[in-house]
């Protein structure tokens, strides 16, 4: 996040829950998962697995864990969605930018 955007004590929370027994390796294979069944999800984006629900994806721009060319593609998956990219952000775009965060949903709840 950027600097003094989350409170110390968040942080000082957040990291002593990482610290926590097997509390990284839940996390971490959270994204092991994902990664380990990429295949599987193209194979299933051939027209017969897709969401019509309407869809808001937020991201920031300058995320590095999450870059733009993930979210390429996705009308194979979505039929109904709005991806919104905020400029000066990284990737926890609620910490950095919430007014932004909550413009962005409050338009396409309407």
């Amino acid at each position: 996040t950027r600097s003094g955007v989350v409170p110390l004590w968040k942080l000082q929370a957040y990291r002593a829950n990482c610290l926590q027994p097997r509390a990284m390796t839940c996390m971490f294979n959270y994204y092991r998962s994902l990664l380990e069944n990429r295949d599987s999800l193209k194979r299933q984006g051939g027209g017969r697995t897709r969401l019509e629900l309407p869809v808001l994806l937020i991201r920031g721009k300058q995320d590095g864990a999450l870059r733009g060319v993930l979210f390429q593609g996705l009308e194979r998956f979505l039929t109904n969605f709005r991806l919104a990219t905020l400029d000066e952000c990284g990737h926890h775009i609620a910490a950095d930018l919430p007014k932004e965060v909550n413009a962005e949903v409050e338009s396409f709840l309407q």
